[in-house]
């Protein structure tokens, strides 16, 4: 894991989050199945960055399986673990307003978005010329072979 990842409180997060949602996760009586889940012995923390994971078997989507689109990292000194998984209510009280953040400073919105749109329009547009540079159709009405 990287050690220059916060949370929006300026935690750090760390395998003991990893871990914790894992458990939080494969709790029998509270969690949910996650892919992975029945391949998963245990997982081993090293320091606070740096974790193995046992697998009963071979298991080739290892690399999914957590930070993958499935397995979102929750923060182990915002959630309670006696809640269990599916009743959690940190993920409906998040550790930061975002549209306050937004509100105050727009442009952290609208700049990229700006960017993202010209620089899609310029790769349409560009698209477009060498369309036309190199029709052979074109080419040929032009000089009358069609």
């Amino acid at each position: 894991m990287r050690d220059d990842v916060y949370w929006t409180d300026g935690e750090p997060v760390t395998v003991d989050d990893l871990i914790f949602t894992w458990e939080a996760i494969s709790d029998p009586e509270g969690g949910i199945w996650a892919e992975g889940i029945d391949y998963t012995d245990s997982i081993e923390k090293i320091n606070d960055y740096t974790f193995v994971v046992h697998y009963s078997t071979v298991y080739p989507n290892y690399q999914l399986q957590f930070g993958g689109e499935n397995f979102g990292v929750w923060p182990e000194h915002y959630c309670g673990m006696s809640q269990g998984f599916v009743s959690w209510d940190c993920n409906r009280e998040p550790l930061s307003n975002a549209l306050e953040h937004l509100t105050k400073h727009p442009w952290l919105a609208i700049f990229p978005g700006l960017m993202i749109f010209l620089a899609i329009i310029s790769i349409n547009y560009i698209g477009d010329g060498l369309r036309d540079a190199f029709d052979p159709h074109k080419v040929l009405k032009q000089i009358g072979e069609i």
